[in-house]
């Protein structure tokens, strides 16, 4: 069944780790968090290119990021729990490599709010 505006199972907010570093590298939403860990490993250079050099290092060591669920939430409210976990993952010194495409508009957003 395709995910859709009615769809209210729960969405996981999560984070992958580097297994390397055990450092928080990456934090999204998805209700299907193994898959879609899978589909971040199809490296997209032109979808994030931070993401893409740290998954590629990854791959070339044979290793894979490791998923952390930090939330389940409703449907109504995961872009704003996805943005709290991002906001304080950076305010902690998390290296996210998804912070080049989200840091200055959330910032500025949560600043308006």
């Amino acid at each position: 069944m395709a995910a859709d505006k009615y769809d209210q199972r729960p969405v996981c907010i999560y984070g992958l780790i580097d297994p390397r570093s055990m450092q928080l590298r990456y934090i999204g939403q998805t209700r299907y968090p193994e898959r879609r860990v899978k589909q971040h490993m199809s490296i997209d250079p032109w979808e994030n290119e931070k993401k893409a050099d740290w998954i590629q290092e990854l791959k070339t060591s044979d290793l894979l990021p490791l998923l952390v669920i930090l939330e389940r939430v409703s449907p109504a409210f995961a872009f704003i729990r996805e943005k709290h976990w991002i906001t304080h993952a950076i305010d902690c010194g998390c290296p996210l490599t998804n912070v080049r495409s989200v840091k200055s508009y959330w910032r500025k957003s949560l600043t308006a709010a």
